[in-house]
């Protein structure tokens, strides 16, 4: 899979229609191509219609354009081997047509939605939960319902009763003009006083899957700086959990750390957010007798000035008249790069000096050699290939400028 894989910045008018075209170098083809905006990930659907040439190029097509649609999109390649490379852009958005529009109609009362009154669960005479807000905004918003970050469909049925009711709830009203949010959560104790005899006993079972007292929620962070997810499950029996980004485990090590709190809390910490970590997240809880599922998604603040690490002269190696070899290069980015360096795989420190002899009783430093620049918006190598002749020696000094 190429990693030359980009698109440019585009400028759109609300109420439009704007055109994504990255193009991936095939063969091999990607295994999956996922789009963000800055909401999360895009589906397809009558808004979003995402297509393919069958010659590597990829398309999302927006219509209309609203101007929640401004902002930075992404694209992300995944291969066969789950290696992942992305490509970024921006949308600048005109209201220009929009405000032509209105004076027309000589109607000025487009406004983005707001909100009242926040979400809350009200109990109903019948024992029923019921969540209600009061929203305003012109045109009418449409609006979304979301459970543990899982949308709930007009028209399907949920048995949202007793402890199955128990997460995180979010309303989305959306119009032309931007968008709103509000959460609630509904825990044990906002519906203790509904259950029943059978749901209390159900409650005190232990012969039941895991339910999440405390799930995700969408939120926003700031990149380079820490972040914690927190969860609350059930604890009998004790459930085993299970993190993913983009449906990719995360796996525990120096940047993810798992805890373990008291009454079935758990937290997965991030040190150091990336742009990779904006994503979407999901837990998942298991035990012997099934699984629940929480997710999320992370928006990161992210500076305008910040800039992915880029090569402005590759990785060379250059002869001096004293035989020694220097490993050169020149990368810019914001924040400023770490770079490492590697000898066919093997990472080397700057300022290392590495005798270069070949025969049995040295040590060969000849082969291929690695720059790695790295900061929080991503990460780049650029590689040069260092060929000897046997008998002869040359000292190599690796820097950097």
């Amino acid at each position: 899979m190429s990693k030359n894989l980009q698109f440019d910045d585009s400028f759109a008018v609300i109420n439009l229609i704007v055109r994504f075209v990255p193009t991936v170098q095939v063969p091999p083809w990607p295994k999956a191509i996922t789009w963000y905006n800055k909401e999360g990930r895009i589906e397809p659907s009558e808004k979003y219609h995402v297509m393919e040439d069958g010659l590597g190029g990829y398309f999302v097509e927006v219509y209309p354009v609203e101007a929640m649609d401004e902002g930075e999109w992404k694209c992300v390649a995944t291969s066969a081997e789950d290696m992942k490379q992305f490509t970024t852009c921006y949308v600048a958005m005109s209201i220009l047509l929009l405000i032509m529009l209105l004076l027309a109609t000589s109607n000025r009362n487009y406004r983005k939605p707001r909100f009242m009154e926040s979400l809350k669960a009200v109990l109903t005479e019948e024992g029923l939960v019921s969540f209600e807000c009061k929203v305003v905004g012109f045109p009418t918003p449409l609006l979304r319902w979301f459970k543990d970050g899982q949308e709930l469909k007009p028209g399907d049925v949920y048995q949202l009763t007793g402890t199955n009711s128990l997460g995180s709830y979010c309303c989305i009203a959306r119009n032309c003009m931007g968008e709103a949010k509000s959460t609630a959560e509904l825990t044990i104790e906002d519906i203790q006083n509904q259950l029943n005899e059978e749901e209390r006993l159900q409650l005190l079972s232990t012969n039941q899957p895991p339910t999440f007292i405390k799930g995700l929620r969408s939120c926003e962070a700031r990149i380079n700086e820490d972040f914690r997810f927190t969860v609350q499950v059930s604890i009998s029996p004790e459930p085993s959990l299970a993190w993913y980004r983009d449906d990719m485990p995360v796996e525990e090590n120096e940047k993810y750390q798992i805890a373990k709190g008291s009454l079935g809390t758990w937290h997965l910490d991030v040190k150091t957010l990336e742009f990779v970590d904006q994503a979407e997240w999901k837990c998942v809880a298991t035990n012997d007798h099934g699984q629940s599922v929480t997710s999320c998604f992370l928006k990161l603040i992210i500076p305008k000035h910040y800039k992915k690490p880029k090569f402005l002269e590759s990785l060379r190696a250059i002869l001096s008249e004293e035989g020694a070899v220097n490993l050169e290069c020149k990368v810019i980015g914001v924040p400023q790069p770490i770079l490492k360096w590697y000898k066919d795989g093997v990472e080397l420190k700057p300022g290392d000096i590495h005798r270069i002899i070949s025969g049995q009783d040295g040590t060969c430093c000849l082969g291929t050699y690695t720059c790695e620049a790295t900061n929080c918006m991503g990460t780049v190598s650029s590689s040069a290939s260092l060929l000897g002749f046997e008998g002869t020696f040359i000292n190599m000094i690796l820097i950097y400028l």
